[in-house]
């Protein structure tokens, strides 16, 4: 018996490093979850104030196990308790002082490295910090990086944002920019492009984006079924309610959109912010 077990030995090696070798011809195409999440500045009385609702996120983060995602509205304190859950980030506040919200993008280290990033405000400088153009009614940001995925060795671009809630035309010119600054990226990379836009999908604003980049709820090859609105300030049975989408998350060609998701959090009648998050899987 024990000369049978020695003799199957060499076989067994030659199976696992065939299998191993299997496995990771296979990541090449690993897919990974891409989200949008606007997680509202801290600013609500209970039981939506930040350190009753916090409890509530931080548990859907463990529950959902985003790879990557965009947040907007996240203030220090939010995006230092987000960082404690485990992820890394890039971005900076949108005031002059860098302060203020952010449009932050977070991602799991263990996955993936960013290899350089940057932060520029929707303005006609968007080079200077807290800078506000085209009557929009506060300092509007976009933060993005190139990541390059451990499992893979691939590079993508992960892009965030939040449109102005007021100004139309803050919300033309501001993401007329962003397609301008990240044009030769989406030429290059797979591209992600998240965020809160505040803008329905027949609006001006969408419709340029999307003749450039694919809406990965319409681009899925799967659709969970959820909500249709993506805002629903904490009562989404409210009669006056809109019941469409206000958030995206975008890609170019170069991204394969398995599934798509927006995720209704309602637990016991509380949610974990007042939008719903978006999840996509994709693979690049």
């Amino acid at each position: 018996m024990k000369r049978f077990a020695l003799l199957l030995l060499p076989l067994l090696a030659v199976v696992m490093i065939n299998g191993c070798a299997s496995v990771d011809a296979g990541s090449k195409d690993a897919a990974f979850t891409a989200a949008s999440f606007n997680v509202r500045v801290p600013r609500d009385k209970a039981p939506n104030d930040w350190k009753t609702r916090r409890v509530r996120l931080l548990s859907l983060l463990k529950e959902q196990r985003f790879d990557i995602f965009g947040v907007q509205e996240a203030v220090s304190m939010q995006i230092n308790d987000i960082k404690a859950a485990g992820y890394a980030m890039i971005g900076c506040g949108r005031d002059a002082e860098r302060g203020g919200e952010y449009s932050a993008v977070f991602y799991k280290a263990k996955r993936f490295t960013c290899l350089e990033s940057n932060t520029f405000w929707l303005s006609q400088t968007p080079d200077v910090p807290g800078s506000m153009s085209w009557k929009t009614a506060c300092p509007r940001i976009c933060t993005y990086g190139l990541f390059v995925d451990k499992l893979t060795g691939k590079k993508f671009v992960f892009v965030n944002t939040h449109l102005d809630h007021k100004s139309q035309e803050a919300k033309v010119r501001g993401s007329a920019l962003i397609l301008h600054k990240i044009l030769p990226l989406i030429k290059k990379y797979p591209l992600i492009f998240t965020g809160d836009f505040n803008s329905r999908p027949d609006s001006v604003q969408i419709s340029t984006i999307g003749k450039v980049l694919r809406d990965t709820r319409t681009a899925a090859e799967k659709l969970i079924p959820g909500p249709d609105m993506t805002f629903h300030a904490y009562n989404p049975k409210h009669p006056r309610r809109r019941h469409c989408p206000i958030d995206y998350i975008f890609v170019n060609d170069m991204v394969k959109v398995r599934s798509f998701q927006v995720i209704d959090d309602e637990k016991n009648g509380l949610h974990s912010s007042d939008h719903y998050p978006l999840k996509a899987v994709v693979s690049l």
